[in-house]
């Protein structure tokens, strides 16, 4: 009559019932123990407000960035070939800065010239000085090309190598694995590794040759500078390290963290319906913001990194200005004035390029973690065993009647769970309309699903018009 006729909670109406519905209610809902609202968020948590560290999050096994992350990314999937990409690209960018210094060096020479010269030969210096910077303009402009279409290449390389993995990987993977983190992977990741990455290590490529240049013009121009810039430069890499390890971890958070969120919008949409039919809108929306603070502060803490940096920076790089501005008074007389003056302008870009460099190469590595991600993905994503060895286009046409026949057939969706089908014996002749009738849990899905493979067989076996269907090529 459509009225309810008693209430009860999960334990005890299982444990009224009999064997038979402990069975299906294993096999149909897992654990069928409630867990509370608050009891949400995985047992393990980490330092930063809880956030979970379990496996399901993808945050990255490893704790630093190396070669073959790198590697990876440049040579778009094969690091053998990366490391000979980044030897190709290096070789540009380090003659770029050169001719860069070197024009300026020429000017220089070409400005302190006397009255005395002649005009043929001034007008040769200016042309020499007009070659070589036309020379470095060009120069650069491969740099730009070559390490554009690397990034390129690189993207849509990695892109189609995830998502041929993605569509030949087991359905089991994607029953243990939440929307969430596949669309984090393909949005998220796919995007730094399109956008984000190839201009900010461009960049920093440019400004860390160009800082050491800077050092090695303040060290020739005016030695004594030497003694100041050995200590600014191993302040500059402490400062580096910490500030990188830092930011990458609280990165690193920021993107574990974002999964779930994705996870839990997508679990909302789909039963959107029962969580209001059992009033749970509130609860959820509760454990969502949760969810969205702990994201939160690990984005915040990332961020507040910045003026840290900078106001430390500065210091070092005003301590070379200082040094090389002393060296030029100590040295007046015996240093030209064209040195001197390339060596305090030069000085004085370290100031904004330490900051620079520091900033860039933090970004670089940090999108560096989605191409980490990827890698991992690629390598974790399993792939569907593929053992059929007949050919049946050899002799078509098949399956020419459609008779099927299933002896002893055992299934189980994953190692561990009970069998969803155990024994199964049956005959549908050629031409004969079958249909299964049963309840929820009786193994209609399944018997589709063993036919059609998406799931393999435990035991037994599966014909086809006398074929078995486990000898044939998936794509078939």
């Amino acid at each position: 009559d459509g009225q309810v006729s008693s209430r009860a909670s999960v334990e005890s109406w299982l444990s009224s019932g009999s064997e038979e519905l402990r069975l299906i209610a294993k096999q149909t809902m897992g654990n069928p123990t409630p867990r509370a609202l608050k009891d949400v968020a995985p047992p393990e948590m980490g330092e930063a407000e809880g956030l979970p560290l379990a496996k399901a999050t993808l945050i990255s096994r490893r704790s630093s960035l190396g070669v073959q992350v790198l590697s990876y990314y440049l040579g778009g999937g094969r690091v053998t070939l990366g490391r000979v990409v980044f030897v190709i690209l290096l070789v540009p960018m380090i003659g770029t800065e050169v001719l860069r210094v070197y024009t300026d060096y020429l000017m220089g020479l070409w400005a302190e010239q006397d009255q005395e010269v002649s005009r043929e030969d001034s007008a040769i210096g200016f042309v020499h000085y007009v070659f070589w910077v036309v020379f470095a303009i060009s120069l650069s402009f491969v740099r730009a090309f070559l390490f554009v279409s690397v990034a390129v290449r690189t993207s849509r390389r990695v892109h189609d190598r995830l998502l041929d993995r993605i569509v030949v990987a087991p359905v089991t993977y994607f029953d243990v694995t939440p929307a969430g983190n596949i669309l984090n992977h393909f949005s998220k990741d796919m995007d730094a590794l399109d956008t984000l990455l190839p201009q900010n290590a461009l960049d920093f490529a440019q400004d860390i040759i160009l800082l050491l240049g800077v050092v090695a013009v303040v060290v020739w121009s005016t030695p004594p500078a030497a003694v100041a810039v050995g200590p600014v430069l191993l302040g500059f890499y402490a400062v580096r390290v910490f500030f990188s390890r830092t930011a990458r971890e609280a990165r690193r958070l920021d993107s574990a963290g974002r999964g779930p969120l994705y996870s839990a919008v997508a679990d909302a949409s789909d039963g959107l319906a029962t969580i209001r039919a059992h009033s749970q809108s509130s609860g959820l929306v509760a454990e969502f913001a949760q969810m969205l603070d702990r994201n939160g502060k690990a984005f915040f803490q990332n961020y507040i990194l910045q003026p840290w940096c900078i106001l430390t920076l500065d210091s070092l790089g005003a301590l070379i200005v200082c040094a090389t501005s002393v060296s030029c008074v100590l040295l007046r007389g015996a240093v030209p004035p064209s040195a001197a003056s390339m060596a305090i302008a030069y000085a004085l870009m370290t100031r904004g390029k330490l900051q620079f460099c520091i900033r860039l190469s933090v970004e670089a590595e940090n999108q560096l973690i989605a191409v980490e991600r990827l890698q991992h993905l690629e390598e974790d994503l399993p792939r569907e065993e593929d053992s059929g060895t007949v050919d049946v286009d050899a002799h078509p046409p098949w399956p020419q009647h459609g008779a099927v026949s299933l002896r002893g057939v055992a299934m189980r969706y994953r190692p561990g769970l009970p069998l969803a089908l155990q024994g199964l014996d049956l005959e549908v002749s050629a031409g004969a309309k079958v249909g299964l009738v049963g309840r929820t849990g009786s193994g209609k899905s399944s018997l589709l699903t063993v036919i059609l493979r998406l799931v393999e067989l435990e035991a037994g076996s599966i014909c086809i018009d006398g074929v078995d269907v486990r000898t044939l090529p998936l794509s078939k």
